[in-house]
């Protein structure tokens, strides 16, 4: 569904990490919200940052909060170093990327183009197709649009599902090894 500002309803919010352990039980202390489902060292088909091939090694966390997600994200590396900015290696933690899902995400991406935000980033894994925007000066944080994907729709299926039947404890568990590709 999109809205009146043109971007599509929000899906999940991403959050560069320095601790992903620490920062799940930080999100949970604060907003209630857990378990976080963790997939440690995320595979990449395919990766480029402004058309370049690139390593980005990270982890992830994902957690529901309402009718959205959380996405924490802890970056290992991110090679070559000119690259890092793209990712939100920065140095920094916070806020990094606002995410929505689309049935045509390659029209996404040239709408938001046209828009003066570029895409930065690409990447693929399995069915699963991701556009990282340059929103950085126009709305303060990336914009990462995602084809809509049965892996994808099963991943997030699986997240809600834990939320569901959560008990309050163990804040951290890992990844179903069905939902991370």
């Amino acid at each position: 569904m999109t809205m009146g500002y043109g971007l599509c309803t929000i899906h999940h919010l991403g959050y560069v990490v320095d601790d992903l352990a620490e920062a799940a039980r930080r999100w949970h202390d604060i907003a209630g919200i857990g378990p976080f489902l963790v997939q440690e060292h995320v595979p990449f088909d395919g990766i480029t940052a402004d058309g370049d091939p690139v390593v980005f090694d990270h982890s992830k966390a994902y957690a529901a909060y309402g009718s959205l997600f959380v996405e924490l994200k802890l970056i290992h590396e991110a090679a070559p170093a000119n690259a890092g900015p793209f990712f939100g290696s920065n140095g920094g933690v916070g806020l990094n990327h606002v995410a929505y899902v689309v049935d045509d995400a390659e029209a996404e991406s040239e709408r938001l183009a046209e828009r003066g935000m570029p895409s930065t980033v690409r990447a693929r894994v399995g069915e699963l197709d991701v556009a990282l925007h340059d929103g950085s000066s126009s709305l303060g944080f990336a914009v990462e649009v995602h084809q809509r994907c049965e892996p994808l729709t099963t991943l997030f299926a699986q997240v809600r599902s834990a939320a569901r039947e959560w008990d309050g404890q163990d804040v951290i568990r890992p990844l179903p090894a069905t939902a991370s590709r």
